[in-house]
């Protein structure tokens, strides 16, 4: 309903979704890998993050892959933090409402079907219930707004781009001193070496629906 609401909306918000420079994102990782590596000792967080960050550059560096080769259009104001912590529910299970607002922007839809997909189902755990589970999700969202199984493909294509691309955890605990956030670390980290080995195959898993 969100995206049906975003569809054709000319609201002035000046964020958009937009590409990622190679090289930015590469330095960034060479940063942050250098600050873990002036400890002396690494404690488990420390090896997890360093493991998370030399796997990702690599994988930056080997990516040829930009948003707009993707062919996806910015042409829906999204919420741009979708999942099941940021809304309300009534006493019969119907989301009454959704908060959190300060991530919206224009982006295509089918980046944020999948990202609350990764986020509310499967996060690092791919086991075939969970799957299932994601399955529901998306039945229940085409029967209020249509999208090609196709679009979904390349937007779980764009999701891993974009989780390739972050490094929210670690800049908030190693420039920001903010260790709230280190909960995510574990996850995010098997998140993404799954899908780096296995998004072929989850492609036609998932959206056999």
């Amino acid at each position: 309903k969100i995206h049906l609401a975003g569809r054709d909306t000319t609201l002035d918000i000046h964020s958009r979704f937009g590409s990622w420079d190679k090289e930015t994102f590469i330095k960034k990782a060479e940063d942050l890998i250098a600050v873990i590596e002036q400890n002396k000792v690494l404690n488990e967080f420390d090896s997890i993050a360093l493991k998370n960050l030399k796997m990702k550059k690599g994988l930056i560096e080997s990516n040829t892959t930009s948003f707009e080769s993707l062919g996806l259009q910015n042409d829906h104001l999204i919420h741009g933090d979708y999942h099941e912590q940021n809304v309300f529910f009534d006493e019969n299970g119907e989301v009454s409402h959704v908060f959190d607002l300060e991530k919206v922007t224009y982006a295509p839809r089918a980046f944020e079907v999948v990202r609350s997909l990764m986020f509310i189902f499967w996060g690092s755990d791919f086991i075939q219930e969970n799957i299932e589970k994601g399955k529901v999700y998306l039945r229940a969202y085409v029967e209020i707004y249509p999208i090609s199984v196709e679009e979904l493909k390349v937007g779980l294509r764009l999701n891993y781009l974009r989780q390739l691309h972050g490094f929210w955890v670690e800049t908030e605990h190693y420039l920001k001193q903010n260790y709230r956030v280190d909960q995510f670390l574990q996850s995010g980290y098997e998140s993404m070496q799954y899908l780096s080995e296995n998004i072929d195959r989850l492609e036609g898993e998932v959206f056999n629906f």
